[in-house]
This record gives C-alpha cells, structure tokens and sequence, in this order.
C-alpha cells in the first residue's frame, strides 16, 4: 500500500537547483527563514520541518479503514490537557493512502501567505483533500513557547503554485486546564472558516488524538519493517524485533503503521436480517463478529480521566453457530 509522503521545502528546493550550487540543510534554512520573515510570511511549516527532519522524519501510516472509525471519538469527553503526541515524538508526519470524505473541503482554499513568497495566486479547487498532516507539540520547543497556540497542523493538498510552492493550510489548538479538546477546536475555528473547512478540522484533530492514544496499543500499531523483513519480525522476540525495527530506521524507515490489513480481513459482514443489537431481550440465536473499534475509557482516581483504546474485533456469543450464508 502506498502512502503519500510529506514533501519539505527543503527537498522542493534541492529538486530545482543543481547539485552542485546547493546549501547544505542547516545553511538553507537560515537563508529560508530570513527570506520568510522579510517577507511577512509565517515561518511556522519551515521550523516544524527543521524539527522534523532533526528527529529522522517520524511518520505513521493510518490504514484506509481505519480512518472514519479514528474521525468518530467525542472530543467533549476528553480534556484538552491530555492531549498526547505518538511515542512522545515532538513532530511527525501522519500519512493517508487515499482521499477520505473527511478531509475534503467543499470550498477552494487559497493560501495569501505562499502568494506572497512565489508572487503568485495559491489555490487548492474545490474537493481537494488532505494527503497528509505534519504535527507539532511547540510545547516542547523553545522557538514556540511564546505563542498562545501550542499544537500546530499543517496540511497538505498536493498541490502546488505556479512556482512549484505548496498550496497548504494551517491551524493550531490551545490545550488549557478546564476546557475539552473540542472547546481548544472552537476555539481555533476562527469567523471565517467554511462549513467543510471546520468539518474538515475537526477530523484532523479527532484523527491526530486518537493515534497519541493509540500508538502505544502493538495490536493496532506497529513498527513500519523493511519489506524482507516482515515474516521475520512476524515470528521474531522482543529483542530481535528492535534489532528490525532499528535496521528499517537506518533506511530512512522511521515509522508505524496505524492498523493493518488483517485487522480487517477477518470481519464478517451481517447477513441480511441478522440483528446487530437485541432491543426485545431476546436471546441472540446466532454468533457474529463486533468489528474492531476505538473507545473512550475513563481510568483513574475517581474515573475523572479519558483515553482511547482500541477494541480488537470480537467474536459475539461464540456458544452459537454462525447463520448460514444463503
């Protein structure tokens, strides 16, 4: 399955210009930043990405059938506070295989700031969609600690100006103590946000925590493992594993994958008239499968705290037979 990737300004910049008269990466970005600030462009995605790429690229790849079930976590039942990066990386990448409804946008978004810098319009047309997000806790960065906003997404369109310059947006959320993460996203909508530009938010948002939540949870997330790799890892220990692991991360591999074709495969679809829940009391007469799925848990003292967990497809009364296919 392909996934598409993140693309850095400074990987833009080593695509148009010769080999040979290049800045090196640190060199670069100096030299990008000052461009940026004298022109009153934000710098945020160049310093998101020098962080980025500091850390070695982490990325996690969400499995297409995953998607919808990662946008349906209730955000009012979780406190902005917890809001938790994967592995406690301080940027990565999170990364789509296909387009999904919920982050598409209806409207065209135009990008005023990019225009600036390439001196020229920068539109995503109508019914563009996020191909991936990059993601940042400034909260662990001292260029950031400053701003009000504290955690910044930055999404890509594939799509590009003219100049060859990314057409993006960006928005960021203000954890604080007393708010849930969906009043830090009311917040961050802003007066002139479209209808599906704030839908489109939301499920970014809903997305990006319940991966923090999840990341740790080895039945839904694992290691990304070079391809010659993986039946070995399949049957591997703990120890050879991270060997694995650490031999993909030397080939620029630095990554997960967010749910798996196997976590899929084995649902068995209802068959027509089989009841999926049993409102008269009645005892179900046939066993099905409960496909896998997120859920909010409440743990702690007083239960006063919220995660995500993920509940592994289950077997239904597996005291009963399965209804016969027709």
């Amino acid at each position: 399955m392909n996934f598409f990737q993140w693309t850095t300004d400074y990987q833009l910049y080593c695509r148009s210009t010769p080999k040979r008269e290049r800045m090196e990466y640190s060199k670069f970005l100096r030299w990008r930043r000052r461009q940026q600030q004298a022109a009153g462009i934000p710098i945020h995605r160049l310093l998101t990405e020098g962080v980025w790429t500091d850390d070695g690229s982490p990325y996690y790849n969400v499995h297409p059938k995953l998607v919808s079930k990662l946008c349906k976590v209730d955000m009012d039942k979780i406190p902005s506070t917890l809001f938790k990066m994967p592995h406690g990386v301080r940027a990565v990448n999170i990364r789509f295989a296909q387009k999904h409804d919920e982050f598409t946008v209806n409207e065209p978004q135009h990008t005023d700031v990019v225009a600036r810098l390439s001196n020229t319009s920068g539109t995503a047309p109508s019914g563009s969609f996020v191909h991936s997000i990059l993601m940042i806790d400034m909260r662990k960065n001292e260029e950031y600690q400053k701003g009000q906003l504290s955690i910044l997404f930055i999404m890509d369109f594939d799509v590009f100006t003219p100049l060859g310059q990314p057409v993006y947006s960006m928005f960021g959320i203000a954890p604080d103590d007393g708010i849930s993460l969906q009043t830090a996203i009311n917040q961050a909508k802003g007066r002139y946000r479209t209808p599906s530009y704030i839908n489109m938010m939301e499920n970014v948002i809903k997305c990006c925590v319940s991966i923090g939540f999840l990341a740790d949870n080895p039945t839904i997330c694992e290691p990304d493992i070079l391809a010659s790799d993986r039946s070995e890892y399949a049957r591997a220990n703990d120890e050879r594993r991270e060997f694995l692991f650490a031999r993909a991360k030397r080939k620029g591999k630095n990554g997960y994958n967010v749910g798996t074709d196997i976590m899929f495969l084995g649902e068995r679809p209802l068959i027509a008239g089989e009841r999926r829940e049993n409102p008269t009391g009645r005892e179900l007469e046939y066993a099905h499968i409960r496909g896998g799925h997120p859920h909010l848990v409440r743990y702690g003292e007083g239960k006063k705290l919220v995660k995500v967990m993920w509940y592994v497809p289950t077997t239904v009364r597996p005291d009963k037979p399965f209804k016969a296919e027709d």
